[in-house]
This record gives C-alpha cells, structure tokens and sequence, in this order.
C-alpha cells in the first residue's frame, strides 16, 4: 500500500491559500496554545460574571466545582471563544471564507449526523469489549425523565468542545501543515500536538499519550475521506458524549459534568479498560483506532483512484 499518495485531491490543502496570507510555520505550531491564550481573558471574563450574577456562586472555590450547569456553560464559552479566535484570525489575518476550514456546504447535514453515529458507534464497541473482558459493574445513572430537558445542555456542550478541537487542529493546522510538507507530516504534526495537549490531564501514561496520538491521525484520516470538517467534528463530539455520558467512563482522565445514563465502573484498573485515564488509554481503544485507520486509508486510496 503507497501511503505517500492519501490526500492528493484533498480540497482543504489547497484551500489554504485562497487567502492573502498563509500563518507562518511557527504560528502554526503554537497555534493551539496562542488560540487557548487569547480566547481564555474573555472566557474567563465572562464566566467570572456569570458566577457571581446568573448562579450567585464565586467560581474560584473549590467548593463551586461541583456546579453542575455552570461548569456545563463554562465549558461552551470557554470552548466556544477557541472557535471564535480560530474563526476571527482565518477571516481577518489570512483574509480566506471560513469555509475553507471544512465547512463546505455540500451534504453538511448528513456528513455530520454520520460522524455522529460513527463516534457513538466507536465508543459503544469499545464498552462493549471492556464490559466482556473486564471485571465490571453496571449501575443506573442519574439521568432520569425530568432531567431531559437540562441534558440538552450536556450535549450542546460536548457538540462545541468537540468542534473546537477538530477546528483548531484538523481544520486549521491540518491543511497547513500538509501544504508545506505533505500530507503524512500535517497528520502525524497536528496528532502529536493534540496528544501534547493533554499532558497534563489526570491518569496521563505512555499508552494514552499513544491513543491521542492514534485519535488525531483517525480524525485527520476521516477528515481527508469525508472532504470536509463536518463529520470529524460530529465524531469527535459523539466519542466524547458517549465515554463521558452515556457509560459514565472517565474522558481523558476527568469526569464528565451533568446526568449521566449508566455507569460502567471498573473494578480493577488494567491495560485493556485504560484505568484511571478512561478507555482512551487502553488497548480496547488502540485496537479500535487502529483499524478504523487501515479501514479509512484504504477508502481514500480506492476514492482517489476512481477521480
């Protein structure tokens, strides 16, 4: 299999200079922590006086992290300012249409509900084979009927963090990267930067690190299939939806905030369940990624040499 030929009719690579400018080589590199920076003052700004106004709580006691919809909204305008430095820099400084980010028109809405079925369908493989193997117990979650409503916003938020990575990494530094130095350099790059990411979340090991590496190159992989950002965004989103809230495993090491519908509990920690880290750091998901990456790359070989 010739892997030097994935994504030669990837339209986002050639979409990065249908602007005036094309962000520099370094920028690009510390992209992901200059957009962080300059989207969090205001992030920040605004959840601070949402805290004391809307939900009367000082947000900087610990005692206040156990606020359910305030870490939820927290969690949109933090993630949200990152799409809208991303968004603001793309149209202002390289003076391109937005749209070259991935966000084509043609078939958005099915390419998005199809990256959303793939990443819950992922997931649920993965608990699947951990519920099998593993040494676990199913417990009730806390979601019940009443709580419907306020579980809107627990996926409202997964749908935005979730897009905001996928922009900031596959949408933005993806394409750049590839139009400099070729397609496996912009994938291999902007994966190893997700994973450095999440260094410092909790449970970090050597086989997480590994899977984070192992997501990006799967999300860059089905955002070259898919020609467009949609789906990778929708899949990503629903991964994280469905670990966090659905089976109530960790997400990359931390608990997700709102109801939850079942929980999934390890009793044990092990190299197959991911321990500590959730099953993005065991075996289950590396196995998953791996595959779904073989399957993806032989889809796009056999796509491109139909054109």
């Amino acid at each position: 299999m010739n892997l030097n030929t994935i994504g030669k009719s990837f339209r986002m690579v050639e979409d990065v200079f249908s602007g005036k400018r094309i962000t520099n080589l370094i920028l690009t590199i510390l992209s992901p922590i200059l957009f962080l920076l300059a989207s969090g003052i205001p992030a920040t700004l605004i959840n601070i006086l949402i805290g004391f106004t809307i939900f009367n709580i000082n947000p900087f006691l610990k005692s206040n992290a156990e606020n359910t919809n305030f870490n939820l909204i927290s969690m949109i305008i933090n993630t949200g300012f990152v799409i809208l430095a991303v968004f603001l820099w793309v149209k202002f400084y390289e003076k391109r249409n937005l749209k070259t980010l991935g966000f084509y028109k043609k078939n958005a809405f099915n390419k998005y509900l199809i990256g959303f079925f793939f990443g819950f369908l992922m997931l649920a493989l993965s608990a699947l084979i951990i519920v099998i193997t593993c040494d676990v117990e199913i417990t009730p979650g806390t979601l019940t009927f009443s709580r419907m409503f306020p579980f809107l916003l627990v996926i409202l938020a997964w749908l935005i963090q979730g897009a905001s990575e996928e922009i900031l990494l596959r949408g933005f530094m993806l394409p750049i990267l590839s139009k400099r130095f070729g397609i496996w350099t912009g994938i291999l790059g902007n994966s190893i930067i997700f994973a450095a990411l999440h260094l410092l979340n909790p449970g970090i090991a050597p086989l997480a690190i590994l899977n984070l590496i192992l997501f990006g190159i799967f999300a860059s992989l089905y955002t070259i299939y898919s020609g467009s950002l949609w789906g990778a965004c929708a899949l990503h989103s629903a991964w994280n939806f469905t670990q966090g809230n659905i089976f109530g495993f960790l997400v990359s090491g931390t608990h997700a905030s709102g109801d939850i519908v079942m929980f999934i509990n390890y009793k044990s920690n092990n190299l197959i369940n991911g321990g500590t880290f959730g099953p993005e750091g065991g075996l289950t998901v590396s196995l998953l990624l791996i595959l779904a990456s073989i399957l993806l790359i032989k889809l796009i070989k056999k796509n491109e040499s139909n054109k």
